[in-house]
């Protein structure tokens, strides 16, 4: 006996003949044989109710072939869930073998028929081996995460500076497509009040003031987008904004769509432009009524969120401190995930190729020229949401950011 009565063996080998063989020999080198399995299934099965007990298994002799999933493949399901200490069993030796059973986890290998003392020999490699191998797991698990950290902040990185060239873009053009209109709307106007102008010259002038005003709008839109519009700030409770907001909205609102605002009782204070805030909440409400053409539910909510240091942000850009958060949802028509990382551009669109504007680009803009940000998640055929963060303000200072 080699003193190796503590280390319980789990045994997998669909070969009865193989199997007794190996038993006898584990027995001479002095283990103990916690567990037997004739085929991956079983041992999967099996080794749950093994795990924790005084019976668990210091390590795994795995056959590599075996009826159903092969061992290879049992063993990185165990590694997964219970990992341990694992030695292959094979009738054949190859180099490639080898490579696919050290990936999966295998700590030692062994051509059958082995000995008591090649048995002996490899299990003590593989228990030796294991927590190097769970190190290099965990070291490899957390450069992967660094790995998708920097990714991911490399994407936003992109995605910023292109929106901020976007939005240089969309100034430069907003301002010069100012200086176009307004002596076109000037002259228009002008031209309205000539004494006794003919009907069809005043209604044909009157048609041009209208389409030049959409113009302007949309000028304000960009404007909007780009953070370089005025802002006439006080502070306010956003939930009362929305209460207002749902009034205006109230007497258009299709029968087949139902909403709810939920908030809670605490005060929601934002330092903000109420004229531009309720300009971004009726877009938001409008669209998610016009995703919903067979009628559907839409859910306001607003709620405080207090982020702490180190805790995990709900969007990339956020910061630690205390926010006012809208969320807007619908159960309508959803968004495909190719249009997602588009939807807040300016003029870019997943309705009809006429229905364009700046909607969600003004509500980009102007939440985040109020230090805020903006999201959404959708999925199709279930609905999208809309969320956006505000600053707080407790007691007339500013909490967040």
């Amino acid at each position: 006996m080699s003193g190796h009565e503590d280390i319980n063996v789990f045994f997998v080998e669909d070969d009865r003949v193989v199997a007794e063989l190996v038993r006898a020999a584990l027995r001479h080198a002095g283990y103990t044989v916690t567990g037997y399995a004739v085929s991956g299934e079983q041992a999967l099965e099996l080794l749950p109710a093994l795990m924790g007990a005084p019976t668990e298994p210091a390590v795994v002799l795995m056959d590599y072939l075996l009826p159903g999933i092969n061992g290879l493949e049992t063993v990185q399901v165990i590694m997964d869930r219970w990992p341990l200490p694992v030695v292959m069993l094979t009738a054949y030796d190859a180099s490639e073998l080898v490579a696919e059973a050290s990936a999966a986890g295998v700590g030692a290998y062994l051509i059958k028929p082995p000995t008591a003392r090649e048995l002996e020999r490899a299990i003590t490699i593989a228990m030796a081996r294991f927590d190097d191998l769970m190190a290099l797991r965990a070291v490899n698990g957390r450069l992967e995460r660094t790995l998708a950290d920097l990714q991911a902040a490399e994407r936003r990185l992109v995605e910023q500076e292109r929106m901020a060239a976007v939005g240089k873009m969309a100034t430069h053009i907003a301002h010069n497509f100012n200086n176009i209109l307004m002596p076109v709307l000037l002259y228009a106007d002008l031209t309205l009040q000539t004494p006794e102008l003919p009907t069809k010259v005043r209604e044909r002038m009157q048609s041009v003031i209208d389409q030049v005003r959409h113009a302007v709008d949309l000028v304000q839109g960009m404007l909007d987008f780009s953070g370089s519009a005025w802002l006439k700030r006080k502070q306010v409770d956003l939930v009362v904004l929305v209460q207002e907001t749902l009034v205006m909205l109230g007497a258009t609102w299709p029968e087949d769509i139902s909403f709810v605002f939920d908030h809670g009782t605490d005060h929601y204070i934002v330092d903000v432009d109420p004229v531009r805030i309720q300009q971004i909440l009726v877009n938001l409400v409008v669209n998610a009524r016009e995703a919903m053409p067979l009628g559907g539910r839409l859910r306001l909510a607003v709620e405080r969120v207090d982020l702490g240091e180190g805790e995990a942000l709900p969007l990339p850009d956020l910061t630690p401190g205390a926010w006012v958060r809208a969320s807007i949802e619908d159960t309508g028509t959803g968004i495909l995930p190719a249009a997602l990382p588009h939807i807040f551009e300016p003029f870019f669109t997943t309705q009809a190729p006429l229905k364009v504007g700046m909607g969600l680009a003004q509500v980009y803009g102007i939440v985040a020229q109020h230090g805020g940000h903006t999201g959404v998640t959708s999925e199709v055929g279930k609905g999208t949401v809309f969320v956006f963060y505000l600053p707080a303000v407790r007691d007339g200072v500013d909490d967040a950011g």
